[in-house]
């Protein structure tokens, strides 16, 4: 044969293999890139969460700071459909000694929440803060996490101290 290649059946039979070896390997390929991405989206590792109110997140959206009767909502994003484990705890330094919250280690709120939406944006009521709440929680849903700090009431504080100033005024006053 003038200026041609000639190939035999073996070399084309090795080719062939070859290239369907090579297909095969980028579907599989593709399969278990999909499946670990797809893993690591059931275990939460995609999204993110964050404290905050009624609005959830239309007017500011990550609050950290709650007044005593405010009500907590969680607000999280970009999580795969699944249901997920919430809780809300005193916040206790890590060691276990109390400190940061009135409620160390103590879990004030816990559930369960279902992402059924496809971009995987949620928001729910977790809690109301307490009377009796103070300094630092942590959120946790998922394996994300977030916390909020309760902002002290000094109503109780404030009154004695302005029933002590008058009466301070009412001696001053009467005295001179």
């Amino acid at each position: 044969m003038k200026g041609g290649i000639r190939m035999n059946k073996t070399y084309l039979a090795v080719l062939s293999v070859i290239m369907l070896l090579a297909l095969t390997l980028s579907f599989v390929s593709a399969e278990v890139t999909m499946t670990v991405s797809d893993l690591s989206a059931m275990n939460g590792n995609s999204g993110n969460i964050k404290t905050t109110r009624s609005d959830c997140g239309s007017n500011q959206t990550n609050v950290n700071h709650f007044n005593i009767g405010e009500d907590v909502y969680i607000h999280g994003d970009q999580f795969a459909t699944n249901t997920y484990e919430w809780q809300i705890e005193g916040n206790d330094n890590g060691n276990g000694n109390g400190g940061a919250s009135c409620d160390p280690g103590i879990v004030v709120a816990s559930g369960n929440h279902t992402v059924t939406v496809r971009n995987g944006d949620f928001c729910f009521y977790a809690y109301t803060v307490q009377p009796n709440d103070c300094g630092e929680y942590k959120v946790d849903f998922g394996n994300k996490g977030d916390n909020y700090r309760v902002i002290p009431e000094y109503g109780f504080v404030a009154a004695i101290v302005a029933i002590l100033g008058a009466i301070a005024v009412f001696y001053f006053v009467r005295r001179n």
